[in-house]
């Protein structure tokens, strides 16, 4: 058996196509700018933009994270949390929300949550999914998850370091 079997079997989503349309998705202007961000040659950009997972010259983790920080594209990081069954969400999006926006904070829940389930009603009243109502609701399920991860963060920033004060 192959030893690349395993790995093979895992990738639900192909990483490697998602860096080849990272790289290549701006032409060929687009791949000089980023090797030169990146300190290759454009020769060895396009080899690793063509390589798959029994490849020679694959792109390597620096090259992956340095080129979605250029291109401020993601497509890469969600293929990889796809592989592993996993997701992300956008922690960024609220960082700087006021302290005074807290409840804005929480009534922003409320409606993002009455999105997702206004996504979802649509597709069960329709007894079908199609992939378009799917990415919606998915959009709208990340978004219920930002809002209240960062609802949490900001109420974590309240916590005094002194716990000797009994919780009321």
């Amino acid at each position: 058996m192959n030893k690349n079997y395993a790995l093979r079997r895992t990738l639900g989503a192909d990483v490697y196509e998602e860096f080849r349309h990272l790289v290549m998705g701006h032409g060929a202007d687009g791949v000089v700018e980023l090797a030169n961000f990146l300190g290759q040659k454009p020769g060895t950009l396009y080899n690793k933009a063509d390589a798959g997972d029994d490849t020679h010259n694959q792109p390597t983790v620096r090259d992956l994270i340095q080129a979605t920080h250029f291109r401020s594209d993601l497509r890469c990081v969600f293929a990889l949390n796809r592989m592993f069954g996993q997701v992300c969400f956008d922690a960024a999006q609220y960082e700087n929300t006021s302290d005074e926006a807290l409840l804005e904070l929480l009534a922003q829940l409320g409606q993002e949550s009455g999105e997702f389930h206004g996504a979802l009603g649509v597709g069960l009243k329709a007894k079908r999914f199609t992939p378009e109502m799917a990415r919606r609701i998915r959009a709208e399920a990340f978004d219920v998850v930002s809002v209240l991860m960062t609802l949490v963060t900001r109420i974590e920033d309240y916590v005094d370091e002194d716990d000797s004060t009994p919780a009321r």
